[in-house]
């Protein structure tokens, strides 16, 4: 399949929303911005909206103010609500870092705001349109985030005959229901967290394939064993939970010439051990913070910086692990494609 070019894809931007109708004034070491987004279907009275208010006050120290305001799709009449948060942010030292710390702190509150709210409506409620207006004096300047895409490349491939000749086993099947929800355009908090199910599926299945009868460890050590050892396809001297120090390689139960087995772990590598291990080590810690029950009890804006970069790292590690379990020459194995890559940072926000 041809690689299709940036230039194939076009985005719709989010719709100005007008002028904030709250703005924080200027301050010394700090950037106002204004954070506006809609919550389709939904509808709050007057005498309701002074509690709205003191809640989105409650969602973060560097909130000022904020408004409410009921609207309707002049097209279609559905009803919906404006929501407008002014915020402050501490100035970075570079100017190139202010989207992304803007793009976080909208992002968490509005997952804090949606949490409580639709935690009391009984449902899901949505945030879209978000449109975040940094505000420098008596000028104003309107980041549109992307909404969605107007076009995309025509999809066309040709499925491997490795594939079809080895049937998945269950697991791998459900590994692949993982997948499949972690190509999904959506949230992409959501998406990561079931990558990184898939991931821990294949990685179970990877150690009881080369280790019978031996007991599964942890899953932080096992997942970090997986990656670096059999998607990364480096010699690793195991001894963290074991006495006896070994040297991994991974088959999952499936005949292959040595030199075939060498030729997957060839065309695997991408970076050095020392940085496997570091970006495993984030991957992790990130999953411990947005997913894994709740192991982290505060989740702030820091916790979505990278999220994007590791969510496409976990894709590909992904997919890394389901070629091998499935015996997959990794040169002419499936991947994940250029549509799945080309993305906004707050576009899918769910």
């Amino acid at each position: 399949m041809e690689e299709a070019s940036f230039a194939t894809y076009l985005f719709r931007p989010a719709q100005l929303l007008g002028i904030p109708s709250v703005v924080a004034p200027s301050e010394s070491g700090k950037i106002s911005v204004s954070l506006q987004f809609i919550i389709p279907g939904f509808h709050i009275s007057k005498a309701e909206k002074q509690k709205y208010n003191e809640l989105i006050k409650k969602c973060h120290v560097g909130v000022w103010g904020s408004d409410i305001q009921n609207v309707k799709n002049n097209e279609t009449g559905a009803s919906a609500t404006l929501v407008t948060i002014a915020y402050y942010i501490d100035k970075p030292g570079d100017d190139s870092e202010r989207n992304q710390i803007i793009q976080n702190m909208s992002r968490l509150l509005i997952e804090r705001f949606l949490g409580v709210v639709s935690y009391c409506a009984g449902t899901k409620l949505h945030g879209k349109n978000i449109v975040n207006t940094i505000i420098e004096g008596s000028n104003f300047k309107a980041i549109l985030n992307a909404i969605g895409r107007t076009q995309s490349p025509k999809i066309e491939f040709d499925l491997p005959q490795d594939l079809i000749d080895n049937i998945p086993s269950d697991r791998i099947f459900t590994a692949l229901f993982w997948l499949r929800r972690g190509l999904a355009e959506s949230d992409p908090i959501d998406t990561y967290n079931a990558f990184m199910v898939c991931l821990q599926i294949i990685a179970r299945d990877w150690w009881e394939k080369k280790n019978p009868g031996v007991e599964i460890p942890g899953p932080t050590f096992l997942f970090k064993e997986f990656i670096t050892t059999a998607l990364g396809g480096s010699w690793v001297n195991v001894t963290e939970n074991h006495r006896e120090n070994r040297m991994h390689r991974i088959h999952f139960g499936i005949k292959h010439p040595l030199s075939h087995l060498l030729a997957l772990f060839s065309s695997s590598r991408t970076r050095p051990l020392g940085e496997d291990l570091d970006l495993v080590e984030k991957a992790w810690k990130k999953r411990n913070a947005i997913g894994a029950h709740g192991n982290k009890l505060n989740i702030n804006s820091d916790d979505f910086i990278g999220l994007t970069e590791l969510k496409f790292e976990a894709a590909k590690w992904a997919y890394k692990g389901i070629n091998l379990a499935l015996g997959l020459d990794l040169e002419n194995a499936p991947k994940p494609s250029q549509n799945f890559f080309v993305t906004a940072a707050l576009m899918n926000l769910d």
